[in-house]
C-alpha cells in the first residue's frame, strides 16, 4: 500500500485536490444538484426510488404523475443500475443522491487515468486528462444530466479493457467490456450509452487492424460475444422500457426532431470562449493550455495509433454534432429513418474527450525536450489561439451591432423555413419570433468585451499562453512549469464550472431548494385521494411543478418525461401540463374553463394559478404566500366511480372531440373503443345509489368494493397501462381502456370486490 501511494502520489494529490475544490459542498451536503432537469426529473424520481429499494422493491409505478406512470420503464433513474441499488439502499436518500454524483465524478477520473496510462501517457501527462475529463466540458456539466454522467464515466474503462485485452493477447478480457457496456445501458441515458458503445466498437476495430500477431477471428468473435453479454446484463431494463417507448411519441418522430439543437459550426469558438455557447447550442471546452497541447499533437507531434484514432474520433464526432448543418449526417438519418435520438450536440462529449487525450500526448512530448522547432510550433499555435478567436469575437460584435435589422430578419425567416415545426413545437410561431429578438440581445451581450465573462476568459487566455511561451523560451524550468500548469488548469476549470453547462451553476442550497411551501402544506392536510392541476406552469420556484410534486406525495395530473404516453399528450397536452421534452403548450383561461369536466374526470380537485380565474365551476380556496391561488374544481369526480351509459367510438380523434364536448358528462357516460358486454345497455340505465369504496390504494395494487343494483362500468381514473391486470371477485377479467386513457372493468349488478394489480 505504501509503495502504491508513493508511486501514484501525483495522481492522488491532484485528484484529491480537484475533488475537494469542486465538490466539497456537495460532499458536505451543503448544496445539491437541483436546477432544470435535476429538479423536474432526477431528484423527485430518485427520492421515490430510494423509498422503494429500502423495501426491497423498485418503483415500477408511481401514482403521483400523469394519472400513474411506470417509473422503472422510463429508464432515466437507472432502476437496475447496480451502483444506484447499492448507494440508495445503504445511504439516506439525499445523501445517496449527492454522494452518488460525487462517486461517478471520481470513477470517471480514475478510469480516465487508467486508460491514459495504458496508452503510454505518464506522470502529469496522464493525470491532466483525468482532471479535465472530470471538470471540463465533457463531464463537468454531468453532460446534460445525472444519467449521462453515470453512463459516460464508464467510457474510458471500456477503452482500457479493449487495450488490456489486445496488449496481453487475451480475448476473454473483452467479456468484461461487455459487462461494462451492459452497465452503461442500465445507467439511465440510452442515447449516450448507444453512442459510447458505437465509438468503443470503432476503437476496437481500429486497434484490431493495427495490432500484429493476434488472431483477429478470435478477437472479433469475442467482441461480438461482448455485445451479447451487454444485452443480457441490460435485458431487465430493455424489457420494461420497450413497452413504454411504443406507447410514447418517440416511436413516431421525424427528422426535425432528430436534428433539433444541432451544434452550429461556428461554435468552435467555444474552444476558447465557452460563454458564447448560448449562440451555438453546445460547448466544447477543455481549457486553454490543454487546447494548445492537443493542437500541437494534431499538427506537429509524431503520432502513434492511439493519437491517430482520437484525431479521427474528434473529426467524426464533431461532424455528427453539426447535425442539420452536416449533409452527410442528415442523409444518414433519412436513409435509416432512425429519429428516436435528438440533440446532435451531444456528440460533443466525444469531441472533447478526443481533444483531452490528444492534449496528454502533446504535453508529454513538450516535456521530453523543447527544441527550437517545437518552440516555433508552440508559438504559432499559442498566437493563433489568442489572435483568431479574439479577432473573430471583436468583428462579430461589430457586425451584430451594425447590421441589426438584416440579421434579425434573416434569422426569423430561417426559423420559419428550417426550424419551426408546428407538429414538434408547442408554442405559436410568434413565440419563436420573440425568441429571435431575445437571442439577438443575448448575442450582443456575449460578444461584448465589456462583459465580465469575456474579460475573465481573456485573462485566462493571456495567462495560459504566457506560461507556455515562457516555458518554451526556457524562462520557466520543467518542475516549476508542472506546478504552475496545474494551478492555471484549476483556475481555468473553476471559472468554467460556473458558466454554460458547468456543474457549479446547477448547485443550490438544499435547505432553500427543497422545503415545504404554503401550497404543499395546505394540500398535504387533505388526506383524500385527489390530483392537482397547475395552470400555466412556470419555473420560478413552485415546488408543485411536474414532477417535483412526487417528493411531497401530492398527485399531479401534469408530467415531464421524454417517454410520457402519446395518448396522454393527446388528451392533456393542450392544457399545458404535459411535456415530453419538447416544451409545454400555451393554454388560455377559456381552454381551462372548457376543460374543467375533463380535469374532473381525472380526479383533479385543486387548480393552482398565479391569477384569479372566474368560473361558476371553480371555488376560491386559498391565497398562498407564493403569489399563487388555489381553487376547488366543482366538477371533480372521485378516483373511482361507476357509470351506466356506454358510448362506443373507435376513432381516436372522434373520441377526443367527444370528451371535450360541452355536453359530455364523465360521471354518467363512458367512452370505449369496443364493448364486449351485451348485458349493459349502450343507451344507459343507471343506479344513483351505486357505492364505490377504495379499500387500498398503493403503488402496485388497488382494491375496491362496489355495490350497484344494475350492471355498470367501474372507472378508475388511473392510466390504462399494459402492466396492470384486473380481478373481479378474485377472478381475472379484462381491463377496458375507458375515456381514451383510463382503466375500466365491467361490473354485474350486486356487490363485488375489484382489484387492480401491477404484474412485475
Amino acid at each position: 500500500m505504501r509503495n502504491f501511494i508513493k508511486k501514484e502520489r501525483l495522481f492522488l494529490s491532484v485528484f484529491g485536490l480537484g475533488v475537494i475544490i469542486f465538490l466539497w459542498d456537495v460532499i458536505l451536503l451543503n448544496k445539491i444538484f437541483l436546477h432544470g432537469d435535476y429538479k423536474q426529473q432526477f431528484f423527485p424520481w430518485f427520492m421515490e426510488y430510494a423509498k422503494a429499494v429500502k423495501h426491497f422493491t423498485l418503483p415500477y409505478w408511481t401514482p403521483n404523475m400523469a394519472c400513474g406512470f411506470p417509473l422503472v420503464a422510463e429508464g432515466q433513474i437507472g432502476a437496475f443500475y447496480p451502483l444506484n441499488m447499492i448507494v440508495f439502499f445503504m445511504l439516506p436518500p439525499v445523501m445517496a443522491y449527492s454522494w452518488g454524483i460525487v462517486l461517478h465524478f471520481m470513477l470517471g477520473g480514475i478510469f480516465m487515468y487508467l486508460f491514459c496510462k495504458k496508452i503510454g501517457l505518464k506522470d502529469i501527462a496522464a493525470v491532466m486528462p483525468a482532471i479535465l475529463f472530470m471538470f471540463a466540458s465533457p463531464y463537468a456539466g454531468c453532460f446534460s444530466n445525472i444519467a449521462s454522467l453515470k453512463v459516460l464515466c464508464w467510457f474510458p474503462l471500456v477503452l482500457y479493457l479493449i487495450c488490456l485485452s489486445l496488449e496481453n493477447n487475451k480475448p476473454y478480457i473483452l467479456a468484461l467490456s461487455g459487462i461494462v457496456m451492459g452497465i452503461q445501458l442500465l445507467a439511465g441515458a440510452p442515447q449516450m450509452a448507444f453512442y459510447s458503445i458505437a465509438f468503443s466498437s470503432l476503437y476496437f476495430l481500429f486497434l484490431i487492424i493495427t495490432v500484429k500477431d493476434v488472431s483477429r477471428i478470435n478477437y472479433l468473435t469475442a467482441f461480438m460475444a461482448s455485445f451479447v453479454i451487454a444485452l443480457m446484463v441490460c435485458s431487465p431494463q430493455l424489457i420494461e422500457t420497450r413497452t413504454l417507448v411504443e406507447l410514447s411519441n418517440r416511436s413516431t418522430r421525424d427528422i426535425s426532431f432528430a436534428i433539433a439543437r444541432s451544434f452550429f459550426p461556428l461554435g468552435i469558438l467555444t474552444l476558447v470562449f465557452p460563454s458564447t455557447m448560448s449562440m451555438f447550442d453546445g460547448v466544447i471546452y477543455i481549457g486553454i493550455l490543454p487546447l494548445v497541447f492537443s493542437l500541437f499533437t494534431i499538427f506537429y507531434v509524431r503520432k502513434g495509433k492511439h493519437a491517430h484514432f482520437f484525431i479521427f474520433l474528434f473529426v467524426i464526432s464533431l461532424l455528427c454534432a453539426f447535425g442539420r448543418y452536416d449533409p452527410f449526417y442528415t442523409a444518414f438519418l433519412k436513409l435509416t429513418k432512425f429519429y428516436m435520438f435528438r440533440i446532435p450536440s451531444k456528440f460533443l462529449f466525444f469531441s472533447a474527450f478526443s481533444l483531452i487525450v490528444l492534449s496528454g500526448f502533446g504535453l508529454q512530448d513538450i516535456l521530453k525536450n523543447m527544441d527550437e522547432e517545437k518552440r516555433k510550433h508552440i508559438t504559432i499555435i499559442s498566437s493563433a489561439i489568442v489572435v483568431l478567436p479574439t479577432l473573430f469575437l471583436f468583428l462579430a460584435g461589430i457586425f451584430f451591432k451594425t447590421w441589426k435589422s438584416p440579421i434579425i430578419s434573416f434569422a426569423k425567416e430561417y426559423v420559419i423555413r428550417h426550424v419551426y415545426n408546428p407538429n414538434l413545437h408547442r408554442y405559436p410561431a410568434q413565440y419563436y419570433m420573440d425568441r429571435v429578438d431575445s437571442l439577438y440581445q443575448n448575442a450582443l451581450n456575449v460578444l461584448s468585451f465589456s462583459g465580465k465573462e469575456v474579460f475573465i476568459q481573456l485573462f485566462v487566455l493571456v495567462v495560459s499562453v504566457s506560461l507556455i511561451i515562457l516555458y518554451s523560451k526556457k524562462m520557466v524550468v520543467k518542475d516549476a512549469f508542472k506546478r504552475l500548469f496545474v494551478g492555471v488548469i484549476f483556475i481555468d476549470l473553476i471559472f468554467f464550472s460556473f458558466i454554460g453547462p458547468g456543474f457549479r451553476g446547477n448547485l443550490m442550497k438544499y435547505g432553500d431548494a427543497v422545503k415545504n411551501t404554503a401550497e404543499t402544506i395546505l394540500l398535504g392536510e387533505d388526506r383524500s385521494l385527489y390530483r392537482v392541476y397547475q395552470f400555466q406552469i412556470d419555473e420560478d420556484g413552485n415546488m408543485l411543478q411536474p414532477n417535483m410534486n412526487i417528493y411531497f406525495g401530492i398527485d399531479n395530473v401534469g408530467a415531464y418525461s421524454p417517454l410520457i404516453f402519446r395518448k396522454y399528450i393527446d388528451l392533456l397536452g393542450p392544457l399545458g401540463c404535459v411535456d415530453d421534452s419538447t416544451g409545454y403548450s400555451q393554454v388560455s383561461e377559456d381552454e381551462l374553463r372548457s376543460s374543467l369536466k375533463l380535469l374532473g374526470m381525472l380526479n383533479v380537485k385543486y387548480i393552482i394559478s398565479k391569477k384569479a380565474i372566474n368560473d361558476v365551476d371553480l371555488e376560491f380556496f386559498k391565497d398562498t404566500n407564493t403569489g399563487r391561488k388555489i381553487f376547488l374544481n366543482k366538477k371533480r369526480l372521485p378516483r373511482a366511480f361507476i357509470v351506466h351509459k356506454i358510448k362506443v367510438i373507435k376513432d381516436d380523434i372522434a373520441i377526443l372531440n367527444y370528451l371535450r364536448d360541452k355536453n359530455f358528462d364523465p360521471g354518467e357516460t363512458a367512452v370505449v373503443e369496443e364493448w364486449p358486454h351485451e348485458a349493459l345497455s349502450v343507451s344507459g340505465g343507471g343506479d344513483s345509489q351505486s357505492v364505490v369504496n377504495i379499500e387500498r390504494y398503493a403503488e402496485l395494487s388497488v382494491s375496491i368494493r362496489t355495490k350497484s343494483r344494475t350492471e355498470g362500468l367501474l372507472i378508475l381514473s388511473d392510466y390504462c397501462y399494459p402492466g396492470w391486470k384486473g380481478y373481479l371477485d378474485d377472478k381475472p377479467v379484462d381491463i377496458l381502456r375507458v375515456n381514451y386513457i383510463l382503466r375500466g372493468i365491467y361490473l354485474p349488478k350486486g356487490e363485488h370486490k375489484v382489484r387492480f394489480q401491477y404484474k412485475i
